[in-house]
């Protein structure tokens, strides 16, 4: 579902990114701190749905538990949201100014739910 983390492969690399769409042909992910979607990967490329976040010396984050559902669909319309904003040509001005302010102002929540992995 939108949201998810999975970890996925491809060209012998891993890769652990959020689902923006799916289908039956795989998925469309994207990594949090990347402004563009990564081309569809196919459901053969995806290796796990990720579960879990340690740090070593940290508690485990469980993402099945309350709040990280419902943070993760958060994030996952966020993105979607995010990656549609026109890339910058590099020409400044005004209408520069308002994309790159709007793309980091999406970028909070991603911040913020940092913040609750302890």
């Amino acid at each position: 579902t939108r949201g998810t983390l999975i970890a996925y492969r491809r060209d012998r690399r891993l890769f652990l990114h959020r689902v923006l769409a799916q289908n039956g042909g795989g998925v469309v992910a994207k990594g949090d701190g990347l402004a563009s979607p990564d081309p569809p990967v196919g459901w053969e490329q995806v290796v796990a749905r990720v579960a879990a976040l340690r740090r070593e010396g940290r508690p485990e984050v469980d993402l099945d538990a309350f709040p990280w559902p419902l943070i993760n669909r958060v994030l996952g319309v966020i993105a979607a949201i995010a990656c549609r904003l026109p890339v910058q040509d590099g020409t400044g001005g005004a209408r520069a100014f308002l994309t790159r302010l709007a793309w980091k102002s999406l970028r909070l929540p991603f911040y913020l739910a940092r913040l609750l992995v302890p």
